[in-house]
Order: structure tokens, then C-alpha cells, then sequence
């Protein structure tokens, strides 16, 4: 893993070692959340070695947000893929207000992605 400062390093270890609810995913760094999905860095994919999709250090887009909840000083996205990810850094610009905003939205409703637009 190359995170690429020390304070991220130090996030990504307390994530690490941090007891969560349920298994985790992957750990995110540089978060942004538009559009009911979440874009970031990752690291740690959790899957078996022969189902591995992504590298660490990755930019990802996720899967429509189920639910946003924070376990211990960490935020963890629930995806429609029913993937878990911990949310180790935001964003620098507008990582944090795009959580909150997105929170927002999610407590009126909204209509998740359709699989087929056609």
C-alpha cells in the first residue's frame, strides 16, 4: 500500500485495526460522494484472491449508496452490490459536505439507478 501522506497512513492503520460490525470491503481514501455513488481511492480489497477487481491505490466509482452509518470515528458506505466500505479519508474540497448533502437526499427518498436505462 502507498497511501501518499503520513496522516492518511495513520487513518488507514486505526481503520485497519478498528472492530467493525460487519466484514468490510475496501477502505477509501479521497471520498466524494455525487450522483448516489461514491468515488475514491482504494485499498485492501477484502474479496478472495481469484474475485479481486481492483488494485490498491485505484480510483473507483461505487454502486448506488444504500446507507451511510459511522462506526467509531469511521463513516461506512452499504452499497446495492451489498459491499461495505469504510471511509478512511474525504475529499480535500468537498468530501464532507457531499456526505452531508447526500444525506440529505437520502432521508427524502430517492430512485436508485436502474439496471437497464432501455
Amino acid at each position: 500500500m502507498s497511501v501518499t501522506d503520513t496522516w492518511t497512513e495513520r487513518r488507514m492503520q486505526k481503520a485497519l485495526h478498528n472492530p467493525f460490525a460487519a466484514p468490510v470491503t475496501n477502505y477509501l481514501t479521497d471520498v466524494l460522494i455525487s450522483s448516489c455513488c461514491a468515488v475514491g481511492v482504494i485499498y485492501h480489497d477484502a474479496r478472495p484472491a481469484v474475485r479481486k477487481r481492483f488494485r490498491d491505490g485505484q480510483r473507483i466509482r461505487m454502486s448506488d449508496i444504500h446507507s451511510v452509518s459511522r462506526e467509531g470515528r469511521f463513516c461506512v458506505i452499504r452499497t446495492a452490490s451489498q459491499s461495505r466500505y469504510v471511509v478512511v479519508t474525504f475529499h480535500a474540497d468537498d468530501g464532507k459536505r457531499s456526505v452531508i448533502d447526500f444525506l440529505k437526499i437520502l432521508s427524502n427518498g430517492f430512485y436508485a439507478t436502474p439496471g437497464r436505462l432501455q
